[in-house]
């Protein structure tokens, strides 16, 4: 899901009524009428695709690049993963602050954010070609992976239910 659907369901938190878009059978008219989100709904938003996507192209251009015998250019890689997760922080920020002030009343979309840096940790890192990956080999690296993926999701699945809550508001 995108990074600005996320922004959607900080404000929606705000309001306190998370919603999506009813789905119609074809046959019936387009309307905007809308339904609560689901679990389901919540835990795909926290997905940060387009971060995901730029952080993949970059790895795979970089291996691309590295011929054999040469440094496999793990400083560079390690600095994208930390660009990344800082660039999360940053879109989220930017987006939530540019909202109207009627359809936000915290300070800072902080369950939202986290989601998103959990998802993009736990994928940046089990990655093929992965900076942690590049590290490590044989069992180390299989282990490592499924230990990394069972605790983001399980991570990601604790906090979709902060989520899915409405948010606690500052005057």
């Amino acid at each position: 899901m995108s990074m600005s659907r996320l922004t959607v369901v900080a404000a929606q938190r705000d309001a306190g009524a998370l919603q999506r878009a009813k789905k119609k059978p074809a046959n019936q008219a387009e309307t905007k009428e809308t339904e609560k989100q689901g679990y389901l709904n919540l835990l795909v938003s926290a997905i940060p695709t387009e971060p995901l996507a730029l952080y993949t192209f970059l790895v795979g251009g970089i291996v691309a690049t590295i011929d054999s015998g040469e440094t496999e250019r793990l400083g560079l890689r390690w600095g994208l993963y930390a660009a990344m997760i800082a660039f999360i922080v940053l879109w989220l920020t930017s987006s939530y602050l540019r909202r109207p002030k009627t359809e936000r009343k915290r300070r800072f979309p902080f369950a939202e954010t986290l989601a998103a840096i959990v998802a993009f940790a736990a994928w940046g890192l089990v990655m093929p070609e992965s900076p942690l990956n590049a590290e490590l080999s044989g069992d180390d690296q299989t282990v490592l992976t499924l230990v990394i993926t069972g605790a983001g999701v399980a991570l990601l699945g604790l906090l979709t239910g902060s989520l899915s809550k409405p948010a606690k508001v500052t005057d």
